[in-house]
């Protein structure tokens, strides 16, 4: 995962990052790469079930304030916490320079702000408000750089996933003008946000969260960040005796199903040998599963996922010895990633504090296959905002093209209002609309390309006052060749508020009771009149 090198100190980085910034240009995170986090003002990590395991440095500039580590949070060795010291300081003039390198690029491709079911191949994209949303999926397919410029914000809701087919999430940038808001079960990529980045609770991000100046990172809990960050070599002094220290790596992303290897490399760096056996211990996380483990003078056995390993061959002082390559096969309960760490003991190490080996590996599903050669559109509707009664409501509608061809022709989308809903109007780049009593037409013929979206229709509706606490409103998809019917229906259930009760303000109050006063005042003047004569 670790394969973006460091480039230059922090001032060079902000130079060459800001002069005529170009698609290379912006996968450098320079003086920021040994770092997982960012903050500007704070970074702040919550309790959660679990600890939160980050895997690499984490790093607050201009502010000082990191809370929560190590009791809620803790970094995998060698990474550690830095508050506003010259590595903090350096990182966040690399993160400005980041951000200002994916701004200068200029638009990329239109999309939709809706991912979810959407399937992307690598490019520029640009967004309004980005949303995944709850239990939705945006898939990323095809290796290569992937952009995405969100103007406002970035939500992935509670249940979304990111899903990587042939991607490495270390070449995937999230540009946030605002805030950042990752709940999915996981999200990819470095997202590089002004104003905050916030992960939920359990959430697992395989990439990098940074902000700039203004912003903070908050962690709720659970959390597993990490996976493109590469540790500056700075070798300690060798302690007088023995001190092994284990290394585990492994290359590429797992997939279900395919067998994956592990590398712990073992060595010694203090100024002794080692002498007597030493042991590995390496309990696998849940989702993988033992199939061997072998390596010149290693014996290894496995009991359930707990793998043992011991050598007695020496190894000599500044040296390592040889390796163990542990071959595990992954399992659903792996996705979207697991982090499998590994202790040394014995062998008279003299030092324990860097004993513990982790590796943070991202888990994919089981490929999916390619599409076939149809055009496959597909239909998806919702509503943003809340439906009140006697005012007007929007449903944003979407079609995309799952399918491995392009379509042909014109395509139709049709949408029955249901009762207490009237056509106001229909709008979307591409789309003519119009209505029909309850009916709304709306065509476009320009070709949507295999595993591409066309433009969302924006329809305003009208809401009568006697509308229904909850409609649903269903529409279809036709044409464009079009071959598979079976998908080509959505329905969303709306919830509709009454209108709210009108009240007196202050003055209006102060009126009536005068109005009331003055009417009363009158009637007993005339029955006072009436009883003189």
């Amino acid at each position: 995962m670790n394969r973006i090198d460091r480039l230059f100190a922090a001032g060079m980085t902000v130079s060459a990052l800001l002069a005529s910034p170009t698609l290379a240009q912006a996968q450098s995170v320079g003086a920021a790469q040994s770092f997982a986090i960012i903050g500007g003002q704070s970074v702040t990590a919550a309790a959660g079930a679990t600890q939160s395991l980050i895997n690499g440095d984490v790093g607050v500039s201009p502010g000082t304030s990191i809370t929560g580590f190590p009791a809620n949070a803790t970094t995998v060795p060698p990474y550690s916490t830095h508050a506003n010291d010259g590595a903090a300081v350096n990182a966040q003039a690399a993160t400005l320079a980041l951000y200002n390198s994916l701004v200068a690029l200029g638009p990329g491709t239109a999309i939709g702000d809706e991912l979810s079911n959407q399937i992307l191949g690598p490019g520029t994209y640009s967004i309004g408000a980005a949303n995944i949303a709850a239990n939705g999926n945006l898939t990323l397919s095809g290796a290569g750089l992937y952009i995405f410029k969100v103007a406002s914000s970035l939500v992935a809701n509670v249940g979304s996933r990111v899903t990587l087919i042939g991607v490495d999430p270390c070449q995937v940038y999230w540009q946030v003008t605002s805030a950042a808001t990752l709940n999915g079960v996981n999200f990819a990529g470095n997202v590089v946000a002004q104003s905050a980045v916030t992960v939920g609770s359990s959430a697992a991000v395989a990439g990098r969260t940074l902000t700039t100046s203004a912003g903070s990172v908050t962690l709720a809990g659970s959390n597993v960040i990490g996976g493109c960050s590469t540790a500056p070599a700075v070798p300690p002094p060798a302690p007088a005796a023995a001190d092994l220290i284990p290394v585990k790596s492994h290359s590429g992303n797992f997939t279900v199903g395919t067998n994956g290897t592990y590398t712990i490399a073992v060595s010694n760096i203090g100024g002794t040998a080692t002498a007597g056996t030493y042991t590995i211990n390496d309990t696998l996380p849940t989702g993988l599963t033992f199939v061997s483990a072998s390596g010149t003078g290693w014996t290894c056995s496995a009991t359930g996922q707990a793998v043992t390993c011991t050598n007695s061959t020496a190894i000599a002082a500044g040296a390592s010895g040889p390796s163990i390559s542990l071959v595990v096969t992954p399992g659903a309960a792996a996705v979207p990633a697991v982090t499998n760490t590994a202790i040394i003991s014995g062998g008279g190490d003299s030092v324990t504090s860097n004993n513990t080996t982790a590796d943070v590996t991202i888990v994919s599903p089981l490929a999916v296959p390619a599409p076939p050669a149809v055009t496959d559109l597909v239909i998806t509707k919702s509503h943003p905002g809340a439906f009140i009664a006697g005012a007007n409501g929007t449903y944003v509608i979407g079609v995309n093209n799952i399918g491995g061809a392009a379509s042909a022709g014109t395509f139709t989308v049709v949408d029955t209002l249901p009762t207490g809903l009237t056509f106001i109007s229909g709008t979307g780049t591409g789309w003519s609309c119009s209505g029909s009593g309850s009916t709304v037409t709306c065509t476009n013929t320009t070709p949507i390309a295999a595993t591409s979206s066309a433009g969302n229709i924006t329809l305003v509706v009208g809401i009568e006052p006697t509308t229904a606490a909850s409609v649903t409103n269903v529409a279809t998809i036709a044409g464009g060749g079009d071959t598979v019917l079976t998908n080509n229906s959505v329905s969303d259930v709306t919830a509709v508020s009454p209108p709210p009760v009108p009240t007196l303000t202050e003055w209006a109050m102060f009126a009536l009771v005068g109005l009331l006063a003055i009417a009363g005042f009158v009637a007993l003047s005339r029955r006072r009149n009436a009883g003189a004569v």
